[in-house]
């Protein structure tokens, strides 16, 4: 059975740009006792595609256990008994309300692969951002696993045809799935990232090549792990940007503030880790005017993505800039997210 995409429209183009940044926000969110109960809810409701708590299951439909929730072989026999689209949907109104975006995306891997295990690539339009794409993400990954020979430009073609005018997030997920079977090491990143020069461009940044930094910098397969950031070793907190090709500098340095906010721990208030991030930006070591403005551009969308549109979010870029300069690029990336990141409540 062919699935048809999910009603819920996905969240707009910078959503990839920012999934896995904010699961390891929201992790240092949610651990922080001193956020208040209403911005958790808040950035539930945001980052899971503000769909509605109250939703009532669909006749026909089952509620997984704990265990089953996180075992491929259940959600097969969803997808056999409703088909993709409609497995697809049990799936992301089994997690527990209140619960982040990792539980979420883990979720998606899962009924990502029975998917997979029914209808190849076929019904992959049925994967929208509620999961953050990890349904996408592991309908990839296991395709390159299996097809490895396969043209990479046929697979970017693919995307094309299923995805239209949404093919960034099919070809993100291509970067995810080189990484993952290319190796999370320095080599695997750079093979992965020459192989996305055939799937899309560095223009685009939420496409392939933010994929495989993503996929580098967190092991996004395990089900339900939450502390799966790359350490940093002997504060190296550029890397591996200074070990790659320059042709993907930039790109890299934007990727630096998603991995920094779960790196620098749970124990520092978010005002501070905002602070810190964005004097890293500014470090010398931040070699080039078009990175710096991609570091900044990367605080901002974390901003929005973990505080809304609140007045205390519009403030933060005044508090951590120090040049009129950094304001107007935080302010304005800010304002764009906030148009594009927040869905209307429906």
């Amino acid at each position: 059975m062919h699935g048809t995409r999910s009603a819920t429209p996905p969240i707009a183009r910078h959503s990839h740009d920012v999934h896995y940044g904010h699961m390891s926000g929201m992790r240092s969110f949610v651990s922080n006792r001193r956020y208040t109960l209403t911005v958790l809810l808040v950035a539930c409701v945001v980052l899971t595609g503000a769909f509605a708590l109250s939703y009532k299951y669909a006749k026909g439909s089952s509620v997984p256990t704990n265990d089953e929730l996180y075992d491929t072989e259940y959600w097969k026999s969803r997808v056999d008994a409703v088909g993709a689209a409609a497995a697809y949907e049990e799936a992301v109104r089994s997690v527990p309300a209140g619960e982040n975006l990792r539980v979420y995306h883990s979720v998606g891997h899962v009924v990502g692969a029975a998917i997979y295990e029914s209808s190849g690539l076929d019904d992959m339009t049925v994967c929208d951002s509620r999961t953050v794409y990890g349904c996408l993400h592991e309908i990839m990954r296991l395709h390159l696993r299996e097809h490895p020979q396969q043209g990479l430009e046929e697979l970017a073609d693919k995307c094309d045809e299923q995805f239209g005018e949404l093919t960034w997030m099919c070809k993100h997920a291509i970067g995810h799935g080189l990484m993952a079977i290319n190796g999370r090491s320095l080599d695997g990143l750079q093979t992965s990232l020459a192989q996305c020069d055939r799937v899309s461009t560095l223009d685009y940044l939420e496409s392939c090549h933010a994929g495989a930094f993503m996929e580098f910098d967190y092991d996004l397969t395990v089900p339900g792990d939450m502390d799966t950031e790359r350490p940093v070793e002997n504060e190296e907190w550029y890397s591996p940007c200074d070990e790659i090709d320059g042709l993907y500098y930039a790109q890299c340095i934007r990727r630096r503030p998603y991995w920094w906010l779960g790196a620098l721990g749970d124990e520092m208030p978010i005002a501070d880790k905002y602070a810190r991030m964005m004097s890293m930006c500014r470090d010398s070591r931040v070699s080039t005017k078009e990175a710096r403005v991609q570091c900044i551009n990367a605080i901002a969308i974390q901003i929005t993505m973990l505080e809304g549109g609140s007045e205390l979010a519009r403030s933060r870029c005044a508090s951590i800039s120090e040049t009129a300069e950094e304001k107007m690029i935080c302010d304005v990336e800010y304002e764009k997210a906030v148009m594009t990141l927040i869905p209307d409540q429906q």
